[in-house]
């Protein structure tokens, strides 16, 4: 996944949309890898060790990350269709 971030940025023109769009996801995935994924590793090895634990907001946050990366993978390609569409109307 970050390889393929790290092209979009390289590949992106001048949309600011695109630039900051990319930022932001790859933000989200930075969160979502280094604080998120091992917080819920610990809680689902504690689950199979037996402890009863309380409910945590943490699966929740990880999904509005992933939402967070569909909305801005869309608005990326937004950005780039409608970025293709008008160079193909200077063009014709």
């Amino acid at each position: 996944m970050f390889t393929a971030l790290v092209a979009t940025i390289a590949l992106s023109g001048p949309s600011l949309v695109s630039r900051v769009a990319t930022l932001l996801l790859a933000v989200v995935l930075l969160l979502q890898s280094t604080w998120l994924l091992p917080v819920l590793n610990q809680r689902i090895a504690a689950i199979i060790a037996g402890h009863d634990l309380p409910s945590s907001p943490d699966h929740l946050y990880y999904i509005a990350g992933d939402l967070a990366k569909a909305v801005l993978l869309v608005a990326i390609i937004w950005s780039k269709a409608k970025r293709m569409v008008h160079i193909s109307v200077k063009v014709t």
